[in-house]
């Protein structure tokens, strides 16, 4: 599964409870290396952020649908707003 989404403490969060349930994870923290990484890997499965720079999530799914080699990966739009303190 790759994780694309600029808060990194969300990806930890949702990377140490996927790995738990025994997932194979893989992060990006901008749309540019996700699409990348996505090209590169193969991810069965793609969590995107909706709301992030470079294009944001909207754009990697365009860019991603867009291209053979990616057009058949699964993606589900995710969004956290965090507050820590």
């Amino acid at each position: 599964i790759l994780i694309v989404d600029d808060q990194r403490e969300f990806v930890l969060l949702v990377n140490k409870g996927l790995r738990a349930r025994g997932y194979e994870v893989m992060a990006a923290y901008d749309p540019v290396q996700g699409y990348r990484m996505a090209i590169d890997k193969q991810p069965d499965l793609v969590l995107l952020d909706i709301q992030m720079p470079a294009g944001g999530g909207g754009g990697m799914f365009d860019n991603m649908q867009g291209n053979v080699l990616t057009a058949a990966i699964p993606m589900i739009f995710v969004t956290a707003l965090l507050r820590l303190s």
